[in-house]
């Protein structure tokens, strides 16, 4: 049943993907395109807590490039700013970054067709491409914060949202996180203190921080969507729509692979492993410690990544109703909350996830925190 409900999304995503190529292409003509060689003195760069000193310094001090897009996508106005540093800066390859364009154009029109209220006036993505890595500190005693795993920062359900994206590496599917925030798609903004209580409980945590659902709910849709595109557009001009489904497959289960990896990975760096989180009153409960938001970007979404085709079922389930017309919106009801709350706790105790998860251990080398391996923006389409 779960598979076939997961085929059932493949085929409509499979839909929408090949009408919305076939729009960008109509449209391509009627898109502005500037490109400008910038003063840095002059560049205003909006600064969020989650935005790196370091590479706001560079962002801010360092030669660069702009190449900057402007369209309508249905009523909202898009102005979208791609930036080059440093000895990169002298051009930019016209023909890559059209590419770039495509992937955002048909992915936000997906966004505003699933959408309800229709949140954005205009939209203001600035995609700062430098070559900061996410990596794990050397130091065990470091607490991971945004320098080692955060890339952008976005204005969640505004009329004027703005997307700031500050590395290259993995950025489209960043840009699908902001954006599933952007359009509301989330539920960052609903009071779930009991939830974060409970979901400390269970993992054995001492919980000075947020676990974040949300952030995990959003991560685990961006990651899907990534590798669906990138199923779409690896197969070439028009692909067929049962090989793609097959592609889908293949992709997200490098993504799971990946998934637990990085969450084994992560939980390494502070000496402990995911069987810890299992243990009331033992190492965890001291050794656990992040300054943004790990436990939900990495553990939770390994968790529901694992089993893939249930978190698309529950969605259908869930999301899905009279007054939601959409599977990635997030039906906050007080039920509906506890209701994920409890999902994600049963997959945590499944067979299938501690085995996987185990055998993690064993890969979860090198220092690399990216989030996810399928990297869209890297296809020569």
């Amino acid at each position: 049943m779960n598979d076939q409900i997961c085929d059932t999304f493949n085929r409509l995503f499979y839909d929408d993907l090949l009408y919305y190529n076939n729009q960008f292409n109509s449209h391509k003509t009627k898109i502005l395109a500037k490109y400008t060689p910038l003063n840095t003195r002059s560049l205003i760069v909006t600064r969020s807590p989650f935005f790196p000193a370091e590479i706001y310094k560079f962002v801010t001090t360092t030669r660069q490039c702009m190449l900057e897009y402007t369209f309508n996508i249905y009523d909202t106005r898009i102005y979208l700013k791609f930036f080059k540093f440093g000895t990169d800066a002298t051009s930019l390859e016209k023909k890559e970054y059209n590419t770039y364009l495509k992937f955002i154009y048909i992915w936000l029109s997906i966004c505003v067709e699933h959408t309800s209220n229709k949140t954005n006036k205009t939209l203001a993505i600035n995609i700062y491409l430098t070559d900061f890595k996410k990596t794990l500190p050397t130091n065990n005693s470091v607490v991971l914060s945004p320098e080692h795993a955060n890339t952008a920062s976005t204005y969640r359900c505004i009329q004027n949202g703005e997307i700031t994206i500050y590395r290259k590496e993995e950025w489209f599917k960043v840009f699908i996180h902001e954006s599933i925030h952007s359009y509301c798609f989330d539920f960052s903004g609903e009071n779930i203190a009991e939830i974060n209580r409970i979901m400390c409980l269970r993992f054995n945590i001492n919980c000075d921080f947020n676990v974040n659902l949300s952030e995990a709910y959003t991560e685990i849709w961006a990651r899907v969507i990534n590798s669906v595109i990138y199923a779409f557009f690896s197969m070439g001009i028009r692909p067929n729509k049962q090989e793609f489904i097959k592609n889908v497959k293949t992709s997200l289960n490098k993504e799971v692979e990946h998934s637990l990896i990085q969450a084994q990975k992560v939980l390494g760096h502070m000496g402990l492993t995911f069987g810890d989180l299992n243990v009331k009153g033992g190492r965890a409960t001291t050794l656990y410690k992040e300054n943004t938001n790990i436990f939900g970007y990495y553990i939770l979404t390994a968790i529901m990544l694992n089993d893939y085709t249930d978190f698309i079922q529950w969605c259908f389930m869930n999301n899905v109703g009279d007054e939601n017309i959409s599977i990635f919106k997030f039906d906050a009801k007080p039920e509906k909350l506890n209701a994920f709350m409890k999902f994600i706790i049963n997959k945590s105790d499944s067979d299938s996830f501690n085995n996987r998860i185990k055998e993690a251990t064993f890969k979860s080398q090198g220092a690399n925190m990216n989030m996810t391996v399928l990297e869209v923006s890297k296809l020569s389409y």
